[in-house]
């Protein structure tokens, strides 16, 4: 599994890089004002197998059918995505959105389908979904893995971030980032600049 967590702060917003302390496989944030992002890939050997051998099987739109068992036209129901590299023509095309009345479902699924017996981390991080502005679900069909990603426009309570980011597991990558605006190079450029950080593996972050 990669874990990548992003902090996307207002430039004018005080920062102090002693905000971030990076300690063995503990990243301590404090008092961040910032949005945040949290993105998990997962390997089709890491998902339960309900999911994987759906997965596995190369599950199609056309394959999805309605209460009356009859099939659903494929163009009422998802989004088409034109293909701009033949890279992805295999790939799926094809997007479909759905609003959940609460995430306390996916979050439940989580904590007992992924998260490991007794880790208490990764049942907070699983429980920490239901206050997430949004949850997005991708299977990358070249690479075979499940991307599962939650934004949250500021903190649930509060106003600034206080969190305790861990990595105990040496299988497990988690990559960190606060990041900021930048005056890009060229009027056309997007540019972000900050501190980043391989929790368990960098002694402190870099710029």
């Amino acid at each position: 599994m990669r874990e990548r967590v992003t902090f996307l702060r207002r430039p004018d917003d005080v920062f102090d890089p002693k905000q971030l302390q990076l300690q063995n496989d503990t990243l301590h944030i404090t008092s961040l004002k910032a949005a945040r992002e949290d993105q998990l890939t997962f390997g089709l050997y890491e998902l339960p197998q309900e999911v994987s051998n759906s997965n596995a099987q190369k599950a199609t739109p056309s394959s999805i059918r309605d209460s009356n068992e009859s099939k659903s036209d494929v163009q009422d129901i998802f989004i088409h995505l034109p293909a701009t590299s033949e890279r992805f023509i295999s790939s799926a095309a094809f997007q479909y959105y759905q609003t959940l009345p609460s995430l306390t479902e996916l979050a439940t699924y989580l904590h007992q389908k992924i998260c490991p017996e007794k880790d208490e981390y990764c049942v907070l991080r699983a429980a920490s979904l239901k206050s997430a502005d949004y949850v997005d679900v991708d299977y990358d069909t070249i690479s075979q893995s499940l991307v599962l990603s939650a934004f949250w426009h500021s903190p649930p309570l509060g106003v600034a971030w206080d969190s305790r980011i861990d990595n105990s597991r040496a299988s497990v990558k988690v990559e960190v980032g606060v990041l900021a605006n930048e005056k890009p190079t060229q009027p056309e450029e997007f540019s972000l600049g900050g501190f980043l950080a391989v929790v368990g593996q960098d002694s402190k972050p870099s710029m």
